[in-house]
């Protein structure tokens, strides 16, 4: 579609639109001896409009609020609209292996992603606080982006016209939340294709150096355990500890006392007992997370499920060393292969079922409950999630 036209469909659209105030536009001289004053080329949608429509309007979002398109004229220090924006593609922090807050050099990189390149052209505290950017250098000027706390949302081929047009019409939100699933699904598929690399690469970010990682083990000792203890350990946990480390220490998990969580070694869970026996559930249904996870007895006082729903089970004499606390040792069929040291509110281990139709599942003991994870909570959903986010 022409520009002249574009402009044309986009006015009528702001004439017929609610609560929507236009203000003055600016002469074409004003636009040309900024961008010569501050060495940039403002997009030709975005130029033609603040000089032929309005620099700047007021806009009813979907939320109700009223929201400002900010005035070409209203920016502080155009310093930095002139210099390289960082990104080609949508980029979140978290998923950043050379980000890390705790280097000086990456909060600098940080603040400057954030300025260089852009000219802010909308805050909406009303959806969590996202920031809408117009994109002025690299391959994709032009386009409009979404920023917040976590990183930036690209909307492809999304111009300024295109984008002040779906404000106006109140979808611009259904957009972004279509891309947002887009990239989600993405990176879970890459996960689901590939986690033995999406693990390495999680391992070598700067937010998880600090996690001590115990060297791999060989296959005959895993056999030799299974022998020994007349089992088959999971899959995906045998696959780990053979090719990535067997255990560490210091992994990051809330709560956690001096040096973080212990990912026990195979050898450090040699002399548990009871590996071989049934599994005490069969199903991971809301019915049993609700029994296992409801703490409060008649009275609102607290009722842990180790001594009431789990009373009739043989507590060991003299429990292992790994297990958090005594009480989780009548978790028959599970191997407590990590504890979160948080011994001051949840005494939290992670225990991974060894039998029965759940197989393969983690499941949480804390203090005064049994939780179950997730249907799809398997080994390596856990490791991810621990290096990604913090164990919780």
């Amino acid at each position: 579609m022409k520009l002249v036209n574009k402009l044309a469909r986009i006015q009528k659209k702001l004439e017929r639109g609610d609560q929507i105030k236009l203000y003055p536009p600016l002469s074409a001289d004003e636009v040309k001896n900024l961008e010569d004053k501050y060495g940039f080329i403002l997009p030709e949608e975005y130029q033609a409009f603040v000089t032929c429509i309005s620099n700047g309007a007021t806009i009813s979002s979907q939320s109700g609020n009223i929201l400002e398109l900010l005035p070409l004229s209203n920016m502080a220090d155009y310093s930095t609209v002139s210099l390289p924006f960082p990104f080609e593609e949508s980029h979140q922090w978290s998923e950043d292996a050379n980000f890390s807050v705790d280097d000086p050099n990456d909060i600098e990189f940080y603040s400057i992603a954030n300025k260089n390149g852009q000219l802010v052209l909308m805050d909406d505290s009303s959806q969590d606080g996202i920031t809408w950017i117009l994109i002025v250098t690299g391959l994709c000027a032009g386009e409009v982006w979404l920023k917040d706390g976590d990183g930036f949302l690209r909307l492809e081929g999304c111009s300024f016209l295109d984008w002040l047009g779906l404000c106006v019409d109140k979808k611009i939100m259904s957009l972004v939340e279509k891309l947002s699933y887009e990239h989600n699904k993405k990176r879970q598929l890459q996960k689901s294709k590939e986690p033995i690399g999406h693990i390495r690469t999680l391992m070598s970010t700067k937010s998880n150096r600090a996690i001590q990682w115990n060297p791999p083990i060989a296959r005959s000792e895993v056999e030799h355990f299974e022998k020994a203890h007349g089992i088959t350990l999971p899959k995906q946990y045998k696959l780990f500890i053979t090719e990535i480390a067997d255990g560490c220490r210091n992994f990051i998990s809330p709560n956690s006392c001096d040096n973080g969580g212990t990912f026990y070694s195979l050898k450090e869970l040699s002399h548990l007992a009871n590996l071989d026996k049934p599994f005490c559930f069969t199903e991971n249904s809301d019915e049993v997370k609700q029994m296992l996870t409801d703490m409060w007895g008649p009275y609102g006082i607290k009722s842990p499920i180790w001594t009431s729903k789990f009373a009739a089970i043989p507590r060991e004499t003299s429990p292992h060393s790994v297990w958090s606390i005594p009480d989780y040792s009548v978790l028959y069929g599970v191997l407590p292969f990590a504890a979160y040291n948080d011994t001051t509110s949840f005494n939290t281990q992670a225990c991974l079922v060894l039998n029965g139709p759940l197989k393969g599942q983690i499941w949480f003991a804390r203090k005064h409950m049994l939780e179950p994870g997730e249907c799809d909570s398997d080994f390596f959903n856990w490791v991810i999630q621990m290096l990604e986010d913090g164990a919780i």
